[in-house]
């Protein structure tokens, strides 16, 4: 039993795909898990498989971006627990456009879920954790946060820029406080996450360089309750390019000009 067990922890974006997963995973670790996203059907069928298996969960239908929604979520986990233990921010969408092609409205979508909602949802949790004195905030961010790796999908880099540097601000805010902040840098997960791409360009997404399972990102996220962390970059090798990069940002632009953007 790891240190999630009773632990009460909301998990965002928890209809399929990482959020999913990390809904699975902590609730075989014992926590009671509320499961959040836009869609009932789905978070119905998830919160009964964990249910299934002898785990606890419900669920609240929200729309992360929409902070009355995001409220509303956090009285009523409040109404049914009495507190919030650990937050994981991972509602997030793809897009795969270049820049020159992103509209205004679109960009405003895709700051509004991947970088406000996670805004919104801190923001209405922190106070709880604060008069707790207790606390774990979890950022699933990406490597997509640190390095632009393709040609097309900038909308997606900046917003996930953006979550970076308030999940690492708060993260040196709080430092002195019992309330952690962690961050989850996954690379390229095989998810419904891409299946947006292909009515955005017309063709199918090909999944290039270092593949990951949302269950790897599943666990790695759980294992932040037995052994906290600053950051988590998933995978070596993605480790060993954002090292380089910072010494050398513009060969890496060349060598992923020719290698990822085919």
């Amino acid at each position: 039993m790891t240190k999630a067990a009773n632990k009460v922890v909301l998990i965002t974006g928890a209809s399929s795909g990482i959020g999913l997963a990390t809904a699975r995973v902590f609730a075989s670790a014992g926590a009671k898990v509320m499961l959040t996203a836009r869609r009932e059907d789905n978070l119905i069928k998830a919160c009964e498989e964990i249910r299934a298996k002898g785990g606890q969960a419900d669920y609240f239908v929200a729309d992360i971006a929409n902070e009355s929604n995001v409220k509303s979520l956090v009285e009523h986990i409040i109404k049914l627990h009495n507190k919030i233990d650990v937050l994981v921010n991972n509602a997030g969408y793809g897009h795969f456009l270049p820049l020159s092609q992103t509209s205004s409205e679109d960009m405003e979508k895709i700051m509004a879920t991947n970088f406000f909602g996670t805004f919104y949802a801190t923001q209405a949790v922190l106070p709880i954790m604060q008069k707790q004195l207790s606390g774990l905030i979890i950022m699933v961010s990406s490597v997509a946060a640190k390095r632009v790796f393709r040609t097309s999908g900038g909308a997606y880099n900046t917003s996930k820029y953006a979550m970076q540097g308030y999940a690492e601000a708060l993260r040196l805010e709080l430092l002195a406080s019992p309330i952690k902040v962690s961050i989850v840098c996954p690379v390229v997960t095989t998810t419904e996450f891409f299946d947006l791409a292909e009515s955005q360009t017309g063709k199918k997404a090909t999944l290039t360089g270092p593949v990951q399972t949302a269950e790897q990102v599943a666990e790695a996220i759980l294992s932040l309750m037995d052994n906290p962390k600053a950051e988590i970059v998933m995978l070596k090798s993605a480790k060993l390019l954002l090292a380089v990069n910072a010494l050398f940002p513009g060969l890496v632009d060349q060598f992923l000009h020719r290698f990822m953007n085919k």
